[in-house]
């Protein structure tokens, strides 16, 4: 397996009684030469723009974190891995409910 890609996107700002924080996308892809194949990682999370406290939150309403599998040549991994990733970003932006209520006992 070789690493292919590292994306990760903001994609919401949120303003809390706390200060902002950011509600955010991620993706890690690896080929694997011998089945022809990407594995793209996907994560979400919040966390506080300014890194107070260095946490990152799960809230429930967020995609929970999942794994991408998809069979491809080599020299189109990495636009498949964006595809897929572009396809998680849109997940994650229409998981944000309208009103927003972040509990400290949904931090990791």
């Amino acid at each position: 397996m070789r690493k292919v890609i590292s994306l990760s996107e903001i994609v919401e700002l949120l303003e809390l009684e706390e200060g902002w924080d950011e509600v955010c996308a991620t993706a890690e892809a690896d080929y694997n030469e011998a089945s022809r194949s990407v594995a793209v990682r996907l994560n979400s999370f919040v966390h506080p723009v300014d890194h107070r406290g260095g946490r990152h939150l799960a809230p429930r309403w967020l995609p929970r974190s999942e794994t991408v599998c998809e069979s491809a040549p080599p020299d189109e991994a990495v636009s498949l891995a964006r595809d897929i990733f572009q396809g998680w970003v849109e997940k994650v932006r229409q998981s944000i409910p309208s009103s927003i209520n972040l509990k400290p006992e949904e931090s990791l």
